[in-house]
């Protein structure tokens, strides 16, 4: 989670405790029911990918590699040039936090990125509520070029996507589809089962 969220959370904690006045905790808002939402019509030769354990599915262009990863799914381009990981934030904070705030931040707390410059938010066409911050930062001695993205289901998940590219050779076409997959990302609810 990102650390402004943190903060707002236990400031919003301490100041409904404090404004409150009443023994009684308030019951959390009641939050829509997750439910499967249809990949759109796919490019002739892409293939759905579906990742239960996060709770999505997108697709795929050809060639490209994933792997579930914990709590998350990377994509990988043919050239190994562009990145694209994927998780699922499903808490309180993450679905009524503003999204740009969110995004900027969560850009700005990327771990292991050296010299990171972020940009700032700016809307992203989606099917959901998005909002994307571009980047660049040098990460194992490598330059990359990186466009943080939240994509957001109503009151209900928050897609953190990151997509990153090496900024010392062309990967343009890669980077492009990277962003027509992201355009393709549907929530579903959760399976703990597998």
């Amino acid at each position: 989670m990102p650390r402004a969220l943190a903060v707002i959370a236990i400031v919003c904690g301490s100041l409904g405790a404090a404004a409150c006045g009443d023994d009684e905790p308030a019951a959390p808002p009641e939050r829509p029911r997750e439910t499967v939402d249809k990949l759109p019509k796919l490019p002739e030769g892409w293939k759905p990918y579906v990742n239960r354990q996060v709770g999505f599915a997108i697709g795929r262009a050809p060639g490209w590699r994933a792997a579930h990863r914990g709590a998350s799914t990377l994509l990988r381009s043919p050239d190994r040039l562009v990145a694209v990981s994927i998780s699922a934030d499903r808490t309180l904070e993450a679905v009524q936090f503003p999204l740009d705030d969110y995004v900027e931040q969560a850009a700005e707390a990327l771990p292991r990125f050296k010299k990171l410059e972020v940009g700032r938010p700016r809307p992203f066409r989606d099917e959901y509520a998005a909002q994307a911050v571009g980047a660049e930062g040098v990460k194992d001695g490598v330059r990359q070029r990186l466009l943080f993205i939240a994509l957001r289901r109503r009151g209900v998940v928050t897609y953190p996507v990151l997509v990153a590219r090496n900024a010392q050779r062309k990967s343009g076409y890669y980077a492009d589809e990277a962003l027509r997959m992201v355009r393709t990302l549907r929530g579903r609810p959760l399976d703990s089962s597998g």
